[in-house]
């Protein structure tokens, strides 16, 4: 009999691990993306758009699993990422969820910034979350499929540490969470402890 309740105990923490698991893959920015022969990758990383050059609007940044969005076809369009230690930095740790590495963001345009699109989420319900500490503007969290977010939050605050979180409860496929400044201005931000947990 004892044996089948420690068996059912097992169980049970079981299931609730893997349902509180964390879907975003690297998500506190501790894995760097190697560089090749052909690129190599700087910290900070500083990516601008040219006409004739590279027509996508997404880089990579130097962290794995996480890519720039430039927002724009224009020259202005650039987007700034590097990866900081947090307790090294000026902005103020936050215990328990920001430690170890953050990434520090600036964009010159409105609706550019970093997005992960390796988030094997499926069609469940999710809580959402992030924290940011956010220079000048406003972050806008995002996430969605692939190109669109079916649900959506912005910062309030500047010069402190603000947690973002929301649910998307509906039935889309998503696989993708984005930190853009909003479409009105540019921004300048720091991102840790970034989260898709299912629900």
């Amino acid at each position: 009999m004892k044996k089948k309740i420690s068996i059912g105990v097992c169980l049970i923490f079981t299931a609730i691990s893997l349902s509180a698991q964390n879907l975003v893959p690297n998500p506190q920015f501790e894995l760097a993306r190697p560089s090749s022969p052909d690129y190599v990758y700087q910290n900070p990383q500083m990516e601008k758009y040219q006409k004739g050059c590279l027509e996508n609007l997404f880089r990579y940044t130097q962290c794995q699993n996480w890519t720039m969005w430039l927002g724009s076809t224009t020259n202005e369009a650039g987007v700034m990422t590097e990866t900081v230690k947090a307790a090294t930095n000026c902005v103020p740790p936050w215990p328990n969820y920001v430690m170890g590495n953050m990434m520090h963001v600036k964009t010159t345009l409105g609706g550019s910034g970093i997005v992960n699109s390796d988030i094997p989420a499926g069609t469940g319900k999710v809580k959402i979350s992030c924290w940011v500490y956010v220079i000048k503007g406003k972050v806008n969290m995002g996430y969605g499929p692939t190109g669109s977010a079916v649900v959506s939050t912005m910062s309030r605050y500047t010069c402190r540490w603000e947690k973002l979180e929301m649910v998307k409860s509906g039935a889309e496929a998503c696989n993708q969470i984005t930190l853009y400044s909003s479409n009105t201005a540019d921004v300048e931000f720091y991102v840790d402890a970034v989260s898709v947990v299912k629900i």
